[in-house]
């Protein structure tokens, strides 16, 4: 019995090792320049993220700062699956606009099954395809138009003046801000305000359930945890499993 536990272990344990590891020269074979993958995380900035080091909105703008600045396009390993990151203002352009027809959908994120969870995730509009895509994305256009936008206004105006009122005696006094944690501030009160009707002046209330939960859902440090990033990873790299 547990000579038969032991192979079976051993067996799943190649396949892992196979799965992960078999697109590992894809990024060779067509020349691209590329961050070096080792199983099973794949890229060292991969690592970084599935161990809650780094928000996975953020697993690539190291390389393309660092490693890779001077390259227009590079690629990295999520653990076995290949990342393409475009890192020239004037290609992303030219892919967002002129070719977009050709750049229709986006990375697969992996909920193929038909579960309530599943479907959340499925049927929003990041993960569409194809038509489908096209006909929400028709629908959707209408929200961002000039009369819709400036109905956002003063919600985000109002916004403004709470940065303002969060600003203005920390000035006074003289302490140093963090630009990137205030811009994170105004952001998602701006969203939540102006997207979903919600008031929740993170500036006074920065632990407020919106802004947690937010946070939470990209990664953030100090928020999810690594065994979320895990579970997305996993989903996105073996959707059939």
């Amino acid at each position: 019995m547990w000579i038969e536990i032991l192979i079976f272990l051993g067996l799943l344990c190649l396949w892992f090792y196979h799965y992960c590891t078999k697109q590992f020269d894809e990024f060779k074979k067509r020349g691209m320049p590329f961050a070096k993958p080792s199983f099973p995380f794949g890229s060292s900035n991969a690592k970084r993220a599935l161990m809650g080091e780094v928000s996975f909105f953020d697993v690539d703008r190291a390389l393309a700062a660092n490693e890779f600045k001077d390259e227009k396009i590079f690629g990295y390993f999520m653990m076995g699956q290949p990342t393409v990151v475009i890192n020239d203002e004037e290609l992303a352009k030219r892919i967002m606009v002129k070719d977009f027809d050709h750049f229709t959908d986006l990375r697969p994120m992996g909920y193929e099954a038909e579960t309530k969870d599943a479907k959340i995730m499925k049927y929003q509009m990041a993960g569409l395809k194809g038509e489908q895509w096209k006909k929400v994305r028709s629908i959707m256009s209408g929200v961002f138009s000039s009369g819709k936008l400036k109905l956002m206004t003063p919600h985000i105006v109002m916004c403004g003046q709470q940065l303002e009122a969060y600003m203005t005696p920390l000035v006074e006094k003289g302490e140093e801000l963090e630009a990137r944690h205030i811009a994170s501030l105004f952001t998602i009160d701006a969203m939540a305000t102006s997207g979903y009707g919600l008031e929740i002046n993170s500036f006074e209330n920065p632990e407020n359930t919106f802004r947690k939960m937010a946070l939470t859902l990209v990664g953030a440090p100090g928020y999810g945890s690594s065994m979320d990033m895990m579970r997305m990873v996993f989903i996105m790299t073996a959707p059939s499993l």
